[in-house]
């Protein structure tokens, strides 16, 4: 057990090290508790490596943090053509862009600490600090708070402080269910979305029956049917972070034997849905669905399965009704309420860390999801039209800025190492001296922000036309090298790049045509 400042600390990646009462002592009354964790431990391997930390102020605990460390896919919470655009990269390059990171949450669900005293500022530093430790033991380069709902906000003002970003992440849902029947929440829907599920459930009633049962636990051949249905709809997700192996869905009832539940929908004595749920406290958590596509749309089976949970979670005392991100529309229509959940990162580095911040702006959710735009500004989400606005244009011009002033302290760095000739002979020198010159990494700090930038652009822009306007840098490099490099353009040069102008310009105005026609 090693010291914290005023604290004691176990940090362990074995479970079994935390003794369960200590972890019950300030853990949150939930579901997702100790047993859900263990069985996480038993089945995720390979894909990340567990960690706790539990810290203790004369031997009693305050404060347990489950983290985890995971090589992060860089294109993981992006969507549309950001995503596209660095798929494509990788794929051309043959490597995927990961970062590797510590997280403190839950691999599965929403983060969750267990806390003593949330207000309690030297609690939070003394956690923070073991998870820089830990970090840099482990080689990460970042440490982060992964999906924590607002209920932590006075926990994470005090870490703010100590250099962590807020990033917005995607919202968990809720249903309150105090009704007697589903009838009687089926009325508080709007008139629209009553029509239509009357519609949705009229022709499914006349269709072959689909069955319902309930089990907890799922073994055997009937593991092997619903295992397959559950990589499908994972498949669908653009958004993906774990993936569960077929021994999870097996060892949670054996860990959580109380808890878990198994909704099951078959049609022709074959399985053609299911979805694990967790129970506790009135509360249901509903984890993890899987269909199959192949009557999914004919049944509606999305519909027809939550109109069956809705009915038995009444029938059984169930007063909440908690689902996972993504899939927003139809959840909206059913009124779910939007729980808002953060992320907060921190990079170990204090040069790399500052640019964490426009970072976190661009790779908000409701740039990518336009009911979570809608929701958050509460108006319809235009449609996008792929054209352009002085906002965007701005935007595209300040990528054309970054990347001219990336290419001068390119330059600079370049002129500082002294070599006049790079040949295969002095190249391993020049790469040495270079690597030592501050305007390289200027260069490239540069370019990484550039980056970011570039794919917020091209989230909201044809690619057709923001690529043209982006080599406005044919016009900034020249600016640039005359005034800070002392370099001469020729009047022949200056006509080549009015010629480029003129075909921004072309570009720019068939743009905001396209805009004005739809």
């Amino acid at each position: 057990m090693a010291e914290t400042h005023h604290f004691s600390s176990i940090v362990t990646p074995d479970i079994t090290a935390i003794p369960e009462q200590d972890w019950h002592a300030v853990f949150p009354s939930i579901a997702e508790s100790y047993g859900f964790f263990k069985t996480l431990d038993e089945t995720l391997t390979g894909q990340f490596k567990p960690w706790y930390i539990m810290l203790y102020e004369n031997s009693i605990p305050v404060c347990l943090a489950p983290c985890f460390i995971m090589e992060y896919p860089l294109d993981t919470t992006l969507e549309g053509k950001p995503k596209e655009l660095l798929c494509w990269i990788q794929k051309k390059l043959n490597k995927n862009f990961t970062l590797k990171m510590l997280l403190c949450g839950c691999q599965a669900a929403e983060g969750r600490l267990g806390l003593s005293d949330m207000r309690r500022a030297d609690i939070a530093s003394a956690l923070l600090h073991e998870m820089e430790a830990l970090a840099r033991k482990e080689k990460a380069s970042l440490v982060a708070f992964k999906d924590f709902p607002d209920d932590y906000g006075p926990f994470f003002q005090t870490l703010s402080k100590r250099g962590l970003h807020k990033m917005e992440s995607y919202p968990s849902v809720e249903l309150h269910l105090p009704f007697t029947s589903f009838e009687e929440y089926f009325a508080t829907l709007s008139k629209a979305t009553r029509k239509d599920l009357r519609r949705k459930f009229q022709k499914v009633d006349a269709l072959p029956k689909v069955s319902f049962d309930v089990a907890h636990s799922l073994k055997g051949a009937l593991l092997d049917e619903a295992y397959p249905l559950y990589l499908n709809t994972l498949d669908k997700s653009d958004v993906q972070f774990e993936r569960l192996s077929k021994e999870f869905f097996q060892c949670i009832s054996d860990n959580l034997p109380k808890e878990t539940v198994y909704f099951l929908w078959k049609l022709d004595g074959k399985l053609v849905a299911f979805d694990l749920c967790l129970i506790h406290n009135g509360i249901l958590v509903d984890e993890y669905i899987g269909m199959d596509y192949s009557v999914a749309l004919q049944y509606h089976l999305y519909y027809v399965t939550f109109r069956d949970m809705v009915r038995w979670c009444i029938a059984n005392n169930v007063r909440v009704y908690e689902s996972g991100a993504l899939n927003y529309d139809p959840k909206r229509r059913l009124d779910f309420q939007f729980v808002p959940e953060n992320i907060y990162l921190k990079h170990l580095n204090p040069f790399i860390n500052p640019l964490f911040a426009p970072v976190c702006l661009l790779l908000k959710p409701d740039n990518f999801d336009p009911i979570l735009k809608e929701i958050k500004h509460g108006k319809p989400a235009k449609k996008s039209s792929s054209g352009l606005t002085l906002k965007l244009l701005f935007l595209i011009l300040m990528t054309d800025i970054l990347e001219s002033v990336g290419e001068i302290f390119f330059k600079q760095g370049v002129t500082a190492t002294g070599f006049s000739n790079v040949t295969l002979h002095n190249a391993l020198a020049f790469l040495v001296k270079l690597s030592a010159t501050p305007a390289l990494w200027f260069g490239v700090l540069t370019y990484i922000l550039n980056f970011v930038l570039w794919m917020a652009v091209l989230s909201r822009v044809d690619l057709s036309i923001a690529f043209p306007i982006g080599n406005a840098t044919y016009i900034i490099i020249p600016f640039l090298s005359m005034l800070i490099l002392h370099e001469k353009v020729s009047l022949l040069r200056w006509a080549g790049i009015a010629c480029i102008i003129i075909g921004a310009a072309l570009i720019t105005r068939s743009a905001h045509s396209k805009d004005v026609a739809s």
